[in-house]
């Protein structure tokens, strides 16, 4: 998984705020060094790239599911205090999106139905080639801890780690695939295939939208690190990396083996109800702005 920016950029960068800002990060003396030395409370905006993956337990009715990387991104205005020099908690609202590109390369069904004379019948489905989109977006509330160390007096590092609760706001997929829909009547011993008036078709390219079964609201583990540089006595730029990945399943769909992908040319379920568990996992980075009040 590679990001779309190099780390090398950050020399480069604390480099022209430190030219930029010449009065107020060259070497400071007496107070103006104590000024900056250990505040305290802070309130800041985040934001940038993050990749997303999802991680799933199958179902037994379907197999050989698979996820890509997708890249999306996430927000968040900070709230922070220090209660030492070192030790501090930060919490907030964000904002995030997270998206995965599910595949499906062979499906297999077979399942017993009515048809509209209330006559029993096997319904044979197969298909290929079936993919799905998801996109979640999530309001959340952090809650963390962060370490800081400043061997310098402008330049930090810092490492953090808590939960974030998850609260959904939409949820909704796109999927598409090629699908045969094959009737066999055993009562008379007789196939119907090719019949499209009845919704036996073959080879038929299938395509639908709709709104993903969410939980109300989840949990995700994070942790990460960055560096950190004041510009000022007052304000702060920070650059930090992050591993999150939800503590349990995300999905609202209620665990079961008898899942159809599709019953008709009509329309596909979403991939995300054939799993048993559901786990968003993000790799991200934030570029942050703090002003410390005091």
């Amino acid at each position: 998984m590679k990001l779309k920016f190099s780390y090398k950029l950050f020399p480069v960068f604390f480099m022209i705020m430190y030219f930029n800002h010449p009065e107020n990060l060259s070497a400071q003396e007496g107070n103006d060094v104590k000024e900056v030395s250990a505040p305290k409370f802070f309130i800041g905006i985040s934001g940038g790239p993050s990749f997303c993956h999802e991680i799933f337990t199958p179902t037994t009715s379907i197999s050989g599911l698979t996820s890509a990387d997708k890249n999306t991104y996430s927000a968040s205005i900070d709230l922070g205090y220090f209660f030492s020099k070192h030790l501090g908690l930060i919490t907030g609202v964000g904002y995030s999106v997270f998206s995965s590109d599910l595949s499906l390369n062979d499906y297999t069904n077979t399942f017993t139905t009515k048809d509209a004379d209330n006559e029993s019948y096997q319904k044979q489905i197969t298909g290929s080639g079936v993919k799905e989109t998801q996109t979640i977006t999530y309001f959340k509330i952090p809650v963390e801890l962060c370490f800081r160390f400043r061997p310098g007096k402008r330049f930090g590092f810092y490492i953090f780690g808590g939960a974030d609760v998850l609260f959904p706001v939409n949820g909704d997929y796109n999927g598409s695939g090629t699908f045969t829909y094959i009737g066999y009547y055993p009562a008379y011993n007789v196939t119907f295939q090719n019949l499209p008036a009845y919704g036996f078709t073959s080879n038929t390219p299938v395509s639908t939208s709709g709104s993903l079964t969410l939980k109300s609201n989840s949990f995700e583990g994070i942790a990460g690190g960055g560096l950190s540089c004041f510009i000022t006595s007052k304000i702060q730029v920070s650059l930090n990396g992050y591993y999150a990945r939800s503590l349990s399943t995300i999905s609202g769909y209620g665990s079961s083996d008898t899942y159809q992908l599709t019953s008709d040319p009509n329309s596909i379920n979403s991939l995300m109800g054939a799993n048993r568990e559901v786990t968003a996992q993000t790799i991200g980075a934030k570029l942050a702005f703090r002003y410390y009040i005091k």
